[in-house]
């Protein structure tokens, strides 16, 4: 049942440049680091193309630039790309992974619930105002006694 039973098995073949490795028949008896640095080099249509050698004489096209591509810088100094992720309390570094309060700030941990930071926001009213908006009046309407 076996397919090769016609064939000898092969004793390993080294490499034909002597590096110590076993060569391949499919790689010339070279071994395939041996073979990669004896092939011919890749042809020149898959080498980048050489620029021009007389520099073509045309004018840079004006961009038109819009006031929004380039904002103004801000009263604070520092551009919101490069925002410092800080602990509002205790200005300890808490990196992307900061907590942010409903008091537009950043704090750690440490920090993160209202009662530690001592935080404006009323959370009381706003709740209220939620409640209130979401469950509105239900009210009977009156029937006319006989």
């Amino acid at each position: 049942m076996d397919s090769h039973q016609g064939q000898e098995p092969q004793a390993p073949i080294m490499c034909t440049a002597g590096c110590g490795f076993f060569g391949n028949a499919a790689c010339e008896n070279f071994c395939s680091k041996c073979y990669r640095d004896r092939r011919p080099a890749p042809p020149a249509a898959a080498a980048p193309a050489p620029a021009p050698a007389t520099p073509s004489k045309s004018l840079p096209i004006p961009i038109p630039v819009s006031p929004a591509a380039n904002p103004a810088p801000s009263v604070e100094g520092t551009s919101p790309a490069k925002t410092k992720h800080k602990c509002f309390s205790c200005n300890k570094n808490v990196g992307l992974l900061g907590f942010k309060c409903r008091c537009d700030q950043e704090f750690c941990p440490k920090h993160r619930h209202a009662a530690d930071h001592q935080c404006p926001f009323d959370y009381k009213s706003f709740d209220r105002e939620r409640l209130e908006k979401a469950n509105p009046v239900v009210a009977a309407s009156k029937v006319q006694q006989i």
